[in-house]
């Protein structure tokens, strides 16, 4: 009888045959491929057989990618989707259409959606989970393997977790540690899709433990190159868990791994997530250089890695900014892509990017290029659905149709999408869909609430602004879209997807007043993800808009305080986000900070607010102001620092007017005053201030517009200072008045407002304009400057 073979010769000399025979790479590690941190480093598809049928897989997964979730460019179809919620019409009182009435508790509501989940696809594989061993243990393991990937490639990410618990239980067994570490990494990254960021870091740790204990065991190449998958999947946990320079740390060694292991589609990979993660930190020039390098590495590789590299570098230019650029890229890209598919998906892009320089336009007031962008957005995105079938590249040509108010075309593409919608199968994918497609219908009602949903943005309204010419869907239909889209996610247990599915449906019972409702949904969108601050403070928001409605001020307060304060903690993570969030932070972020503001400043009478809440009302504008700069920055700002009392002038009286939405508040300070913080207000909706202000900045700027300069300043000094003079003449210590601000005042030389006999900087006070409350705290440079000097010497007689 011969003696056994240790357990570890054995492994390995199982290694070296699965390596001899090719399967190494695809049966074996089907871990993560390395992509970008927006797509999500999703598992190994080297089950799919070909490159070109792999590419073609990516491709569809492509669509889910792109999906921002609540607040999406991206719609859906017009049908209604039948589901077991029960709606019965009712008249709105604002609208005066169809409306809603929910089943009369939310307990009913929860008893709706928690219906059985008959899955056929997890029958299946009970039954053949409980027929008996396939021919092994080992195939056993593999076959577990195997089927955690389709069905996480089906979007089934829950049943994809049993499975590959399993699956790492019997490896475990087997004593492989090596396909055990790979199944928890995998493990991990499907408790990430599902938001469950304990469990997912609990799993990378193990599986990072385990292939510590192979080094040097096993095959060098192969052995560098499932650490560096894994280090993806554990930089993209930190990332999404707002851990910026850990993450960045993370992709480097896993860069480092990749070139050991000669991965040239890994090495790209992992410098797009490098960049994303420099740019976000604020070293733009750094990021720059990693992206230099990617598209270097594209240049000198094969054609199929070419066009998928393009597409991906295209994308990454675009989030961080460089739309030019990305353009460029995605144009070779395009060239270089083979199938229907790939073309189709590089078109998509094509599409975003020319939709993202139309929004920029836009900020900029550049309003006919923002039409031909616009233009050429609608036919690349058009162009590919028809090359590659792409759904995604429909829905965002929907929702750019109703942004610009083209009801024609919005009309003509409805049919379309609904047929294409109906067919997915139950999936994130569809979901998101489905709600994105809830949204666009929403927007086709006229006179919405723009705090509760933005349209398209502000600047867009003003040049707009035509009523829908078709006829809207009713608001049953849209709840039962929703009601849907809810019910799939519970099906699959997603609860991020529930949430958004509730807090969108909250959000349309607010629309239709139905505020016990609105409530209840809201609540329970909450309670599924409180711990994800991201989702968790636009369900604070809301439920703080529901108490305004109301009339209930205190829970509103408290209700959008907890919601800014959630907002704090995730800002840097707002960055990470893609463009198209950016370009829309005054539709979707700024006014979350206004409503506080306008709740701590509303008063009853001549009453004057709190001391406590006008201190918090300047602050809450300061921290909206430095919001503003990181946004359009793209990257976190260093700390600030408090300015000391002590070093502010004594003779000096601060200003601080805020644009609300139906009123100018004013809140002053006098020092040496037990009170020294005041407040004035001028009645005056914020469209005219702003267009009255547009007015005033444009004829600064023209010769020969003197006239209307004063006539438009004096509206601005009666708005602003008036509403002061009996204060400054009382406390005749002030010499000098120093302005903090706001929105399109800052355009505004403050010395040039008019009384209707002088202009303010005639005036006895010294003028001060101070940019923020805070300073940016100075730092060093991190770089040894090197200085040359000289001079010139002049004799003296």
């Amino acid at each position: 009888m011969k003696p056994a073979q240790p357990r570890a010769y054995r492994r390995l000399l199982r290694l070296i045959l699965l390596a001899m025979l090719g399967l190494i790479t695809t049966l074996i590690v089907p871990v993560l491929s390395a992509q970008q941190v927006e797509a999500t480093s999703e598992v190994n598809t080297s089950g799919l057989g070909s490159e070109e049928t792999r590419q073609e897989a990516g491709g569809r997964r492509q669509e889910e990618r792109e999906f921002d979730l609540f607040v999406p460019p991206i719609k859906d179809a017009i049908a209604p989707i039948k589901s077991d919620l029960t709606l019965t019409p009712v008249t709105s009182q604002r609208f005066k259409t169809p409306g809603l009435q929910l089943k009369s508790s939310q307990d009913d509501w929860v008893k709706i959606l928690k219906i059985p989940v008959h899955f056929s696809g997890l029958k299946l594989l009970a039954r053949s989970l409980n027929s008996g061993r396939v021919s092994g243990v080992v195939e056993n393991a593999q076959s577990l393997l195997q089927q955690g990937i389709q069905l996480y490639e089906a979007e089934q990410f829950s049943p994809a977790i049993t499975v590959w618990q399993q699956a790492a239980a019997a490896f475990a067994n087997q004593g492989d540690t090596f396909n055990q570490s790979l199944t928890l990494s995998n493990l991990s990254l499907a408790y990430q899709r599902l938001g469950q960021w304990e469990k997912a870091q609990k799993a990378i740790d193990q599986s990072l433990k385990l292939l510590h204990n192979l080094e040097g065991t096993t095959n060098s190449q192969i052995y560098s190159e499932i650490l560096a998958k894994t280090l993806n999947t554990q930089g993209r946990l930190q990332w999404e868990t707002g851990q910026l320079e850990q993450a960045l740390r993370t992709w480097q060694r896993a860069t480092v791994n990749y070139r050991q292991a000669d991965n040239q589609t890994g090495i790209i990979g992992s410098l797009i997530n490098q960049a994303k993660a420099l740019q976000t930190l604020g070293w733009s020039s750094k990021a720059e250089e990693k992206l230099q390098t990617a598209h270097q590495i594209l240049q000198k590789s094969g054609s199929s890695l070419q066009a998928k590299g393009f597409k991906d570098l295209g994308n990454a230019l675009r989030r961080l900014g460089k739309l030019d650029e990305s353009r460029q890229i995605l144009a070779e890209g395009w060239k270089l892509a083979k199938l229907p598919t790939a073309k189709g998906a590089v078109l998509l892009e094509l599409g975003n990017t020319e939709r993202a320089l139309a929004q920029r336009a836009i900020a900029i007031g550049k309003q006919p290029k923002a039409l031909s962008h616009t233009q050429a957005a609608i036919e690349f995105f058009q162009q590919a659905f028809d090359t590659g079938g792409q759904i995604q590249a429909s829905l965002n040509q929907l929702s750019l149709l109703v942004e610009t108010e083209q009801w024609s075309e919005v009309a003509a593409l409805l049919p379309k999408i609904q047929q294409s919608i109906a067919s997915l199968p139950p999936s994130r994918t569809a979901i998101h869909a489905r709600l994105n497609f809830a949204r666009s219908l929403t927007c086709l009602h006229p006179h919405l609430d723009p705090e509760a949903l933005s349209c398209n943005s502000r600047e867009r309204s003003e040049q707009l602004g035509t009523e829908p010419s078709i006829e809207p869907p009713s608001w049953t239909e849209i709840a039962q879209i929703l009601a849907t889209a809810a019910q799939q996610a519970q099906q699959l247990e997603d609860l991020q997807a529930q949430s958004y599915a509730l807090g969108q449906l909250g959000g349309l019972y607010e629309l239709t007043q139905q505020w016990s409702d609105a409530q209840n949904l809201t609540q329970q969108a909450l309670l599924k993800v409180y711990q994800t601050a991201d989702i968790r403070y636009r369900w604070e928001w809301q439920l703080g808009r529901l108490a305004k409605k109301q009339g209930n001020i205190k829970n509103a307060i408290a209700n959008y305080k907890a919601a800014v304060g959630t907002l704090q903690t995730v800002r840097k993570d707002l960055l990470t986000i893609n463009s198209d969030v950016r370009f829309s932070f005054r539709d979707n972020v700024e006014p979350l900070y206004r409503g506080l503001v306008d709740l701590l400043l509303r008063t009853e009478g001549n009453s004057q607010p709190p001391q406590e809440n006008l201190e918090l009302a300047i602050g809450e504008i300061d921290s909206l102001q430095l919001a503003e700069l990181e946004n359009f920055l793209g990257c976190e700002l260093s700390q600030t620092v408090q300015i000391s009392k002590d070093a502010i002038d004594p003779a000096a009286a601060k200003i601080y007017p805020i644009i609300l939405e139906d009123r100018l508040a004013i809140i002053f300070e006098i020092p040496g005053q037990e009170q020294p913080l005041g407040y004035r207000e001028t009645r005056v909706p914020q469209k005219e201030v702003e267009e009255t202000l547009r007015k005033l900045r444009d004829y600064l700027t023209e010769p020969g517009y003197t006239p209307k300069v004063l006539e438009e300043a004096e509206k601005v000094y009666q708005w602003l200072i008036k509403p002061l003079e009996p204060i400054l003449q009382k406390n005749s210590q002030i010499k000098t008045l120093v302005f903090v601000l706001d929105g399109f005042l800052r355009n505004i030389p403050m010395g040039v407002l008019y009384d209707g006999e002088r202009y303010l900087i005639e005036k006895e006070y010294a003028l001060a304009v101070a940019p923020r409350l805070k300073l940016f705290t100075p730092q060093p440079s991190e770089q040894q400057l090197k200085v040359f000097t000289g001079g010139v010497g002049i004799p003296q007689t």
